[in-house]
C-alpha cells in the first residue's frame, strides 16, 4: 500500500515544472552554463539555434528570477497537474515561439532571457480553462482573460512594465514576449477545445 502512494505521490508531482525551475536556478548560479542558454543574436545567426529554447532558463538579476520563478512555477504546476502532456507540447511550442517573435520583432536586441512570456501563457491558458468553469474561480480567470492583454498593451505604450519590482530592476520588460506567450496559449486552447468537440460530435 505504501509503495503504491508513494508512486501516486511522484506521478501527480509536477516534474517538468520543477526541472524548469531547477534549471533556471542552476544557470543563475553557473555563468557559463547562462552564457550558453541565453538568447544571443550574434550566435543565433551562427546556427545555435538550442538558445531559442534555453534562453527561458536564463534570469539577470535575483528579483528576476524570483518573480518569474513565483510565476511560472505556480501557473506551470496547476497546467501539468491537470494535464501532463499539455505542459510539454506548451513548452515545446511557446519557448521558440517566443525566441522567434522577440528576434524577429526586435531586431536592435542583442540579448534576452527570462521566464516571464512563459509564465503570462501558463497564466493565460490556466484562465481559459477556469473561465468555462463555476464559482468565484470562474469570474476571477475573466477578470485574468482581460486584464493581461490590457497589461501588454499599456506596458508597450508606456515601454516599462506596469506592476511594481522591488529590489533594483536590472531587466527591461519585453511586451512582445508576454504577447507571444498568450498567443500560443490562446491557439493550444482553442485547438484543444474543437478537436475535444469535433471527437464528442463523431461519437
Amino acid at each position: 500500500m505504501a509503495e503504491k502512494e508513494t508512486k501516486g505521490i511522484i506521478a501527480r508531482a509536477p516534474v517538468l515544472t520543477l526541472f524548469i525551475i531547477f534549471i533556471s536556478v542552476l544557470s543563475f548560479i553557473n555563468v557559463k552554463m547562462s552564457s550558453f542558454f541565453i538568447f544571443d543574436r550574434a550566435e543565433l545567426m551562427r546556427g545555435e539555434i538550442w538558445r531559442l529554447f534555453t534562453s527561458h532558463f536564463v534570469h539577470f538579476s535575483k528579483d528576476h528570477l524570483v518573480y518569474n520563478l513565483l510565476a511560472f512555477g505556480t501557473f506551470g504546476w496547476i497546467v501539468e497537474r491537470r494535464n501532463h502532456l499539455h505542459f510539454g507540447l506548451m513548452y515545446m511550442l511557446m519557448a521558440p515561439i517566443i525566441s522567434s517573435s522577440l528576434f524577429i520583432l526586435k531586431p536592435g536586441m542583442g540579448y534576452y532571457g527570462g521566464l516571464s512570456g512563459m509564465a503570462c501563457g501558463f497564466i493565460f491558458y490556466c484562465a481559459l480553462l477556469g473561465a468555462g468553469g463555476s464559482g468565484p474561480w470562474r469570474t476571477i480567470s475573466k477578470l485574468i482573460i482581460i486584464f493581461i492583454p490590457a497589461k501588454i498593451i499599456l506596458e508597450v505604450y508606456y515601454s516599462a512594465s506596469i506592476l511594481p519590482y522591488w529590489g533594483g530592476q536590472v531587466f527591461v520588460t519585453m511586451p512582445v514576449s508576454h504577447a507571444a506567450g498568450i498567443a500560443v496559449a490562446f491557439l493550444f486552447y482553442t485547438t484543444i477545445t474543437a478537436r475535444a468537440f469535433l471527437c464528442r460530435y463523431e461519437a
